[in-house]
């Protein structure tokens, strides 16, 4: 199959990902409708140095996401589509910058630059944060896009490698921070060892100097931003955000053994194909390959760092996994023996068959209150959904082919199969988490002058939809009653795991919130019953 075939295939698996994302659901609460109200946030007031949420300086995330979305916004009006295109377009970027260091590291192999882009797309993880808006597709990107320049400057084009990676490491700094510095140094100090071909002399004097290149840009921004922020904000983005992480998390705390644990959910359904196993056993064997050995070598090393940190997230290890990528592309093009009627694709038509049916049978064993009816349709389509990807692997499984040819077909099957799930499950889900409604309901009341108030911390989750341009008082639930009684005309959010409780006043409004519901009352009917304030 040629490379043009290749590419039209992988990009429209890409498109129709992305736009069953884009047509199924609007800005979920609480990180995407965050990181969107904060861009909100300073494209209203026009400080596009210092990022703000909630009216004070945010010093969780770097800025460049919410610059990206301006520049969206700029050219196409402000909209909520855009920041949801954002990292789905760096997706596909990074399918072509994968498939661009294959054939780097495996130059007589074409093969290889064919199949990276389709395991990629194909691996649970990168389909489940391809069309989400959050900062880290975008640094898989830079990360790419610095490892590619590192295989330039190793081979003919040195210096114009060295120029690609230090602004693609200060991009990706300025993206999620200082983490950029661990998924591209790994590599970087990597490639000399195990690739003696690349070995360059003066390597690492040039790599400490491309890397002090990167750090002075990102100063371009960070100083002023920092004289601007004040010296908190100063201190957080220099030091406490990176430092808070690593040594005890402010949040996501998990045990050292926690992403393992989450490997065979992330790597489905590469992990449960035998063919697979068969073509990276054959590459240990007979080809020691070392580009092969730098891709695990690469991987294990960011997984070992990033186990050891305390805090912990899945998607946080999403730059690593183009190595796996590639390793599997070059042991899948070196097998060359076809499959069997049927032979290899059974692990993963069962584990198919035992969600669907899992999902199926489960709202017999739980509590009538805890699956709703709808809940138990729910389950039961998803059931099904799971149940006719197994069909249609099965049907796809009694022919042979080359592993090649079925590695399409797995890929082509999980991503389908997932998007239509993820359709399936906002089509019900919705209400639950679409903020349009009650955002839009704050935003005619602070039009009219009314003191809003949130119940707990504010998330900005309101900001965006709702085209706030004035910060909501965060009010403790111990001083909600003295909020209402200095704002009886005023409204405060307040939230619920379950229904709103029974009591002799009624909210201005109440709507479903992330499984559980949220109320709006009145500042004087709060004062009056501060027991039915709730947080976030």
């Amino acid at each position: 199959m040629s490379d043009r075939f290749h590419y039209f295939f992988w990009i429209g698996l890409w498109l129709i990902l992305t736009v069953c994302s884009l047509l199924s659901r609007p800005l979920l609460p609480l990180d995407e409708s965050r990181y969107v109200g904060v861009a909100w946030e300073m494209w209203t007031h026009g400080d596009f140095l210092v990022p703000h949420l909630n009216g004070e300086p945010y010093s969780h995330k770097a800025p460049l996401l919410f610059w990206l979305v301006h520049v969206g916004w700029f050219a196409l009006g402000v909209n909520d589509w855009w920041p949801r295109l954002m990292p789905a377009l760096s997706a596909l970027g990074s399918l072509f910058l994968a498939a661009h260091i294959a054939r780097h590291l495996w130059p007589h192999r074409p093969d290889v630059a064919q199949l990276v882009p389709i395991v990629l797309l194909g691996t649970s993880i990168w389909i489940i944060y391809t069309p989400a808006m959050m900062f880290d597709m975008i640094l898989v990107f830079w990360v790419l896009a610095a490892l590619a320049g590192l295989l330039a400057a190793a081979q003919s084009r040195r210096t114009r490698g060295w120029i690609v990676f230090s602004l693609a490491m200060a991009l990706g700094i300025l993206t999620k921070g200082p983490v950029m510095l661990l998924h591209v140094l790994v590599p970087a100090l990597l490639l000399p060892f195990l690739l003696p071909e690349f070995r360059r002399r003066g390597w690492y004097i040039r790599l400490t100097v491309a890397t002090g290149a990167a750090v002075l840009l990102v100063l371009l921004w960070a100083v002023p931003a920092a004289l601007e922020g004040g010296a908190e904000y100063a201190r957080a983005i220099f030091w406490g955000q990176t430092s808070g992480r690593v040594v005890d998390s402010f949040a996501h705390q998990a045990p050292w053994w926690w992403y393992l644990a989450y490997l065979p959910v992330v790597l489905f359904p590469w992990l449960y194909w035998p063919r697979l196993w068969s073509a990276l056993r054959q590459l240990w064997r007979q080809d020691h390959d070392r580009a092969a050995a730098f891709c695990v070598v690469w991987f294990v090393i960011v997984l070992a760092v990033f186990s050891l940190i305390s805090g912990k997230r899945l998607h946080y290890l999403l730059p690593a996994f183009p190595a796996l990528a590639l390793l599997a592309a070059r042991a899948l093009a070196a097998l060359q023996t076809r499959t069997k009627s049927g032979g290899g694709v059974w692990p993963v038509v069962f584990m198919f068959v035992s969600l669907g049916l899992g999902l199926m049978v489960a709202p017999e064993f739980l509590p009538r209150h805890e699956t709703p009816d709808w809940q138990g349709l729910l389950m039961t389509r998803l059931g099904v959904i799971m149940l006719g990807a197994a069909v249609v692997l099965t049907v796809l499984g009694k022919r042979q082919s080359v592993p090649k040819t079925r590695a399409l077909q797995l890929s082509t099957v999980t991503v389908i199969t997932l998007s239509v799930v993820e359709a399936t499950l906002m089509s019900s889900a919705l209400p639950y988490y679409d903020l349009r409604p009650v955002s839009q309901y704050l935003h005619e009341q602070q039009e009219k002058g009314v003191s809003l108030a949130t119940v707990g911390k504010y998330h900005d989750q309101f900001q965006f939809y709702g085209r706030l341009t004035r910060p909501l008082d965060a009010v403790m639930e111990k001083d909600a009653q003295d909020w209402g009684q200095s704002n009886p005309e005023g409204l405060i959010v307040s939230y619920y795991d379950a229904e709103v409780p029974a009591a002799s006043v009624e909210p201005v409004l109440r709507a479903h919130y992330r499984g559980g519901w949220l109320a709006v009352w009145r500042g004087a009917d709060l004062a009056g019953y501060p027991e039915l304030a709730r947080a976030d």
